[in-house]
This record gives C-alpha cells, sequence and structure tokens, in this order.
C-alpha cells in the first residue's frame, strides 16, 4: 500500500514474516506506524509495503430507497409534499452509528498496573517490534502507547541507551541486544517487572 493511504484508527491486514495479522493503526510517527493486533500487542511498522488491505471499509452512504421512507398520507401543501418527499427514513431504523476511530485508546497498563520503568517499558516495545529499532523510535513508541511519560530529564535519549548499555554488559540474561550504534533488539532473558 501508499503510505498516504495508510489511515489512523483504520483496520488492516499487515505481513509478518508468513503470515496476514489483523492490526488497528494506533498512530503516525513520521516514518512507522504505531499498531495494534488482535491479540493486544503493541509494535510498530515501519514500511507501508507490510501493509496489505484496508479491512472495515465504510460504504459511501446509506440512502433508503424503498417507498417505506416516503409518507403515504398526502399533504395538502405542494411545499410540505416536497419536504417529507426527500426526508430520509427515521434514524432509528438505521444501524447504530459506531464508534468514531478517532476515540482515544486507553492503553490497559494506564490504567489497571503499576506504572513501568524506562527499561520495562523499552523492553514492551522492543519485545513486540518486528526488527530492530533506534532509540527515537522507542522513545515514541513507549509515550504513544502510555507504557511510559518523560520526566523532567533534557535527555530521555541518552538515558536510555545507558540503561540498556547496562543491562547488556551487567546482567547474566539481558533483554537487549545492540544490532547497531543507537538500534536495539529484543533478545528475551529475564523479566525485571
Amino acid at each position: 500500500m501508499d503510505a498516504n493511504e495508510i489511515i489512523v484508527g483504520k483496520d488492516y491486514i499487515v505481513k509478518v514474516g508468513h503470515n496476514d495479522v489483523k492490526v488497528k493503526v494506533l498512530n503516525h510517527t513520521g516514518h512507522s506506524w504505531i499498531v495494534k493486533t488482535a491479540g493486544g500487542k503493541i509494535m510498530p511498522i515501519q514500511m507501508a509495503d507490510r501493509f496489505v488491505r484496508q479491512l472495515n471499509v465504510e460504504p459511501e452512504s446509506i440512502v433508503p430507497t424503498t417507498e417505506a421512507a416516503v409518507p403515504s398520507v398526502a399533504p395538502t401543501d405542494a411545499v410540505t409534499a416536497a419536504t417529507e418527499a426527500t426526508t430520509p427514513a427515521e434514524p432509528a431504523t438505521l444501524p447504530p452509528p459506531a464508534v468514531p476511530s478517532s476515540a482515544p485508546v486507553t492503553p490497559v497498563s494506564a490504567t489497571t498496573e503499576k506504572k513501568l520503568s524506562m527499561l520495562d517499558a523499552a523492553a514492551k516495545v522492543l519485545e513486540t517490534a518486528i526488527a530492530p529499532m533506534t532509540v527515537k523510535e522507542i522513545l515514541t513508541a513507549m509515550e504513544e502507547t502510555g507504557l511510559w511519560k518523560p520526566g523532567k530529564g533534557l535527555t530521555p535519549d541518552r538515558t536510555l541507551i545507558a540503561g540498556i548499555s547496562v543491562e547488556i554488559k551487567k546482567k547474566p540474561n539481558p533483554r537487549f541486544r545492540k544490532t547497531a550504534p543507537g538500534t536495539f533488539e529484543y533478545i528475551g532473558g529475564e523479566r525485571h517487572e
């Protein structure tokens, strides 16, 4: 798909490896899309060509075409007749409106779980990522999914790099692996929650 065709709040089929996965686009961050799978995983998609097609495309409009929508009582005034003839059916006969796609998505972690540390939030983002991510992409995904919010520090990117580097060097089973300067991936390891 073309990047301009991908709309926040819509459902799509995305190619992940050899599988087609249904996802909802939560946000667009410059060169990647933050999506949520049907299973609840939140991950970034960095290439538009992974999007196969959009789901639940809505029809252009619903216009009643039956004679039941036109009143059968003959009015006495010609203006009243024209008005009643063009009035659509009662809204109660139409299906209920869908929930707006722009409704904010409240992550479960923000309401029921304790606040995650920066490293734990980064691990969750990288665990669901398809490919290694840069520190800036990790921070953006953490903020947009509500897993972590920045404090008053001026350089959260430096703090995250330092924390991940310390875990890689000091922990016997680190959760991260450095794939390039400033780029990391999730490899498992022990949980620090």
